[in-house]
């Protein structure tokens, strides 16, 4: 019995698969200038890798571009 639900699994698995494979993204722009290489990002960095989310959201953001490098932890 535990085979059979195995390979029913094993099918179900497979036919999802199937269908995530042929699933379509689809992105509207509204506006004809699009520049997805230069762009403004807000950023804050939590120095006490203690707060909270909702801390987070209070906090002021600091504005650079794309092309500001953050480093790495």
């Amino acid at each position: 019995m535990s085979i059979i639900k195995s390979i029913y699994k094993i099918i179900f698995l497979f036919l999802f698969s199937l269908l995530a494979l042929h699933a379509e993204v689809v992105v509207e722009i509204s506006s004809e200038n699009v520049n997805l290489s230069d762009f403004k990002i807000n950023y804050f960095i939590d120095k006490s890798e203690q707060m909270s989310l909702d801390e987070i959201q209070k906090q002021i953001f600091t504005v650079g571009t794309n092309r500001l490098s953050l480093g790495s932890i």
